[in-house]
């Protein structure tokens, strides 16, 4: 069986209630904050546009965790001195354009020969670099990093299922209490698990039937990879272990780094059950994606006794029954995507593109999907979407202070 890892409910940090005179208007955040449930609405850095605004968030109510309220309030964090001196320049971050970006880097700094990556420490700290912007974009939109999954198919394949699972990894890895440092190592293990086989997955997409040849070196990649990341100087056992860990069958069998009966770190583990769903709900040349909805119930159907079962309801719980990016129908006859989570996972809040008389929105209006009026009667396809529908919009870009 698989190591039973307290996941479901890791201990929350306590958060105090912010009050009037704790925020400032139009200056980037000093902090986190949160609604009444624990749901993060902002973060560190960005900014709330005005008091009038501010006002409303905090009559709803706002909570930051305890330690950072009390250092907010006692002087200790730092002022913004210079926005004194000169005005504050902001700028909009759109998760889809940073993840997109991101995979391009991955694929320039992975596609070479494994010989020809920088032994110097170079390669490790472009990784380091590649998991810090993506842990930052899914930090400032976890729904939309969530949607790129569905939205951003493009070739070639193989950075596209590394920052897939990577962010999944840190979804899952955050919901399990793991503080940021550690998901970082495992963002990079994420990011670099298939190194070995990096160019053999475009390959692979056309191919049904890997020949001996290749089904070797998919066997064979986690210790590969492993010793390739090795090799360039990672020393981080963290990384390289949860790389070398990450096919394990949760059973303990098949261990590439050990007998039958070890058992995975609770990194590799999340990265084999984002693994997973991100394959199944990716599209090949020779079979169309696996929706969503249905991959999550059949992962945890219990039906597979190699499959994770614990963490695969923890996947369920983070990406909700219909993840974000899910092109769905309405008991209203309307036609929506999924664009938000909620604290009941199947309640999702989600926007109508088509209205129930077959016409595209064009102000693409909010509904909750919890009561019975919107409730999601089913997942649709995307065929059925208006024609030159820019799904990313239907995120709005997050906000937040532009470099110096």
């Amino acid at each position: 069986m698989a190591q039973n890892v307290p996941v479901a409910a890791s201990a929350r940090p306590e958060r105090a209630r912010l009050e009037p005179g704790d925020l400032e208007p139009g200056a980037p955040l000093p902090l986190d904050i949160f609604d009444r449930s624990g749901t993060k609405l902002l973060g560190r850095g960005q900014f709330v546009r005005d008091l009038a605004q501010l006002e409303r968030l905090l009559e709803i109510g706002l909570w930051g965790e305890a330690d950072a309220v009390q250092s907010l309030r006692g002087g200790r964090v730092a002022p913004h001195a210079a926005a004194a001196a000169a005005p504050l320049q902001f700028r909009a971050v759109s998760a889809f354009d940073e993840l997109r970006v991101l995979r391009t880097d991955l694929h320039a700094l992975l596609g070479g020969p494994g010989d020809a990556l920088a032994v110097d420490g170079g390669f490790a700290a472009s990784v380091r670099a590649m998991a810090a912007r993506l842990m930052h974009a899914v930090e400032l939109d976890p729904d939309a990093a969530i949607a790129t999954i569905a939205w951003l198919r493009d070739r070639p394949y193989a950075p596209r299922q590394a920052v897939n699972v990577a962010v999944v990894t840190d979804l899952l890895l955050a919901q399990a209490g793991v503080e940021a440092t550690a998901r970082a190592s495992a963002v990079c293990a994420a990011l670099t698990m298939n190194l070995s086989i990096h160019a053999l997955q475009d390959t692979l997409y056309d191919v049904k039937t890997p020949d001996a040849a290749q089904q070797a070196l998919l066997r064979d990649h986690p210790r590969r990879s492993a010793e390739w990341l090795a090799a360039t100087g990672v020393e981080d056992r963290a990384w390289l272990d949860a790389v070398q860990q990450h096919h394990q069958a949760a059973d303990g069998s098949d261990h590439p780094a050990g007998p039958a009966g070890t058992k995975s770190g609770l990194a590799a583990r999340a990265i084999a059950i984002a693994d997973r769903f991100c394959t199944v709900v990716s599209e090949r040349a020779y079979r169309s994606a696996l929706p969503a909805s249905l991959a999550l119930k059949k992962m945890t159907g219990g039906g597979n006794p190699a499959l994770d079962l614990e963490m695969a309801h923890l996947l369920a719980r983070v990406m909700g029954a219909w993840p974000p990016g899910t092109v769905v129908m309405l008991r209203s006859a309307e036609l929506a995507v999924v664009t938000h989570r909620t604290a009941n996972p199947r309640g999702p809040i989600a926007r109508a593109v088509r209205t129930r008389d077959g016409i595209a929105s064009k102000s693409f209006p909010k509904r909750s999907t919890l009561g019975d009026t919107f409730a999601i009667v089913e997942e649709s396809g995307c065929e059925r979407l208006p024609p030159g529908l820019d799904v990313a919009s239907l995120w709005k870009a997050a906000i937040e202070a532009a470099p110096a």
